[in-house]
């Protein structure tokens, strides 16, 4: 039950025939409810201090029809609630409670006897069924959120007219309706059928409609709601009144933050642990590194981009090295030394796989950024959509695609001379049938060794490494909810925007979307100069500016725009002489995207400045 609104302390009330009843009068005063009678509530609102809170629908509502499909309340004729309201000066808040209709279900007599005496005492006199179907039994465990709506602001008049209690019953009742259908979403009241139209039709659901739809059925309740109210704060981002009281209200369901600290000597091994460990709660999670100071976002993105970088750089190999576009496709092995669980190597692929798949998902979840572009055809063999073609072939591993092409149009006696076996090209102990290494390649067998190389390659010689991947991301997030997005889109869902593209880092998007304050404003030299710097940065050092100023090394989607918090320059304090701003580096708060940059003399100490801080500037988060 919600106990305070606006920070102050709501009085619940509750029928006055209770407050007749010994022990449940000590009870309910003990409880700090109140009889619902209106001298109460008038001095209770008098006062100023103190909310008071109504069930709107009373008894009469208990009657209404309800089913799974269906919600209904009795709010037409609530008008004396708004009456009081307008002759105190109080505002109305309409507070919904999803789930609380399945507490407990009434037992409804079909001559509607109990009904009427109920409404006539003003107290529910109907049996109810609860857990276990015991009747008058305990409550249902069944989660109940309480949404609370925008609040009703009441002038207040001594003498309402009838005119101005109809308006604003019309406006909260209005507000309920607002409530009510921005929250239902989360709660689960979308059907079923909904998610799988959006996964077999999704040309009829732009990206940002099925990025909502993800954030509302698929990742819980508590992030859905706070989903809804981040993109509430969002929406009156240009409104500095209205953000600030929405950034500033609690939260009606805030994700818990776990946060983990550890080692940067160990940072494979301790990846490993803190996923076995945490990636599966519902918290947020957070890293923190041993000895440093940082926290929130940037270290735990750095995190991300850090292991990211192991997975494909460390032996043994994971990916092929000659995929287009640095996307990642497993690099092929022998499938049956894979299996074999008493092989150190193998099962150190295995594990840095599930490793990725851990990753992976709770960056989907937490909605993290990090540098792992899996290719589509990767996808399509997690998610078992459609089967590889050998046209695939193409965009995983264009060199050896071209050499197969050569091999099919080749002429049957040269291709006899080049002494070909049935082992995979370059992986000589893959064989592509049993005893391969005794088998030559000659025309009667060609299109049997085309097949075979393209079938080991996309499907055999990595289904483990795939398999364990699969296994550790369902572990997380279901496959399913997974299929509102097509295997390209899947590639570039972690990733964001590409520092390769060159529209995200032009002198327009930048300067609309980087902000100056405390010291510099949009005309100031110095931030011109950075917009400058920004805008002919080369794509690596996009990357490094990136990890050195937000922790991760590329943009959102929709790039700067999609920064939240957006990146803030301030001017760093002026040092004191004989120093100067020349002698002194730029610093970041990466957790709130924030570039302290000091009022450089010219644009070429800027531009050193900050190329040094990019170079050197990176894997610690300490005070600045």
């Amino acid at each position: 039950m919600i106990d305070k609104l606006g920070g102050a302390r709501c009085n619940w009330v509750a029928a006055p025939i209770l407050f007749k009843l010994p022990f449940i009068r000590w009870y309910l005063k003990r409880a700090g409810v109140m009889p619902a009678k209106a001298q109460h509530i008038r001095n209770t609102l008098a006062g100023g201090s103190e909310n008071v809170g109504v069930v709107l629908d009373g008894v009469a509502g208990i009657f209404q029809p309800k089913t799974e499909k269906q919600e209904a309340a009795w709010l037409l004729q609530r008008k004396g609630i708004v009456k009081m309201a307008l002759e105190t000066g109080a505002s109305l808040v309409p507070v919904y409670g999803f789930g609380h209709t399945s507490l407990l279900s009434p037992i409804l007599d079909p001559f509607r006897i109990l009904e009427r005496i109920s409404i006539a005492l003003d107290v529910s006199l109907v049996p109810f069924v609860g857990r276990w179907g015991w009747p008058m039994g305990p409550a249902r465990r069944i989660p109940v959120v309480m949404a609370a709506g925008q609040p009703v602001e009441c002038p207040q008049t001594s003498q309402p007219k009838q005119s101005e209690i109809d308006l604003y019953h019309t406006l909260l009742l209005d507000s309920f309706k607002d409530t009510f259908n921005a929250h239902k979403a989360a709660y689960g009241s979308v059907p079923a059928w909904c998610a799988k139209l959006a996964g077999a039709c999704r040309f009829l659901f732009p990206y940002s409609v099925r990025r909502i739809l993800h954030h509302s059925c698929n990742l819980g309740l508590g992030r859905a709601l706070h989903h809804v109210q981040q993109r509430a704060v969002a929406q009156h981002a240009h409104n500095q009144e209205t953000h600030r009281r929405l950034e500033s209200e609690v939260s009606v369901a805030s994700v818990p933050r776990q946060k983990v600290r550890i080692s940067r000597q160990r940072l494979l091994d301790s990846a490993v642990k803190v996923m076995n460990l945490y990636s599966a709660g519902n918290a947020l999670l957070e890293i923190e590194y041993a000895g440093e100071v940082g926290t929130g976002s940037g270290p735990t993105l750095e995190f991300y981009a850090l292991v990211a970088e192991n997975l494909r750089t460390l032996q043994p190999q994971l990916f092929r090295a000659s995929t287009p576009g640095g996307m990642l496709y497993p690099q092929p092995y022998d499938p049956h030394w894979l299996r074999r669980a008493d092989e150190q190597g193998s099962q150190q692929i295995l594990e840095r796989f599930r490793l990725l798949g851990q990753v992976v998902a709770k960056c989907i979840i937490d909605n993290r950024l990090v540098d792992i572009q899996l290719h589509p055809a990767f996808w399509r063999s997690v998610l078992g959509s459609a089967p590889l073609s050998q046209q695939w072939l193409r965009s995983v591993d264009p060199e050896l695609h071209s050499s197969l092409e050569n091999i099919r149009d080749m002429d049957a006696d040269k291709l006899e001379g080049l002494c070909i076996d049935f082992t995979m090209p370059g992986h000589p102990s893959i064989e592509l049938k049993p005893g391969g290494a005794g088998y030559s390649l000659n025309g009667s067998n060609r299109e049997e060794y085309l097949h075979r190389v393209a079938e080991v390659a996309l499907v055999e010689a990595v289904a483990p490494q795939i398999n364990a991947f699969r296994t550790a991301f369902k572990e997380l997030l279901p496959l399913e909810t997974c299929r509102i997005w097509s295997e390209q889109e899947l590639s570039f869902i972690i990733v964001g925007s590409s520092v390769q593209d060159d529209a995200f880092w032009c002198i327009d998007h930048l300067a609309a979307n980087i902000k100056a304050h405390h010291g510099y404003t949009t005309d100031s030299r110095c931030f011109k100069d950075l917009m400058n710097f920004l805008s002919e940065l080369s794509a690596e050092n996009r990357r490094n500016f990136l990890m050195f100023a937000t922790g991760a090394p590329t943009l959102p989607i929709g790039g700067f725009s999609g920064l939240k918090p957006p990146l803030t320059v301030v001017k760093k304090e002026a040092p004191s002489a004989p120093l100067t701003a020349d002698d002194f580096m730029p610093s970041v708060m990466t957790c709130a995207n924030y570039l302290k940059l000091p009022e450089y003399s010219s644009a070429e100490m800027l531009k050193q400045k900050l190329q040094l801080a990019m170079r050197e500037g990176q894997c610690a988060f300490l005070l600045s």
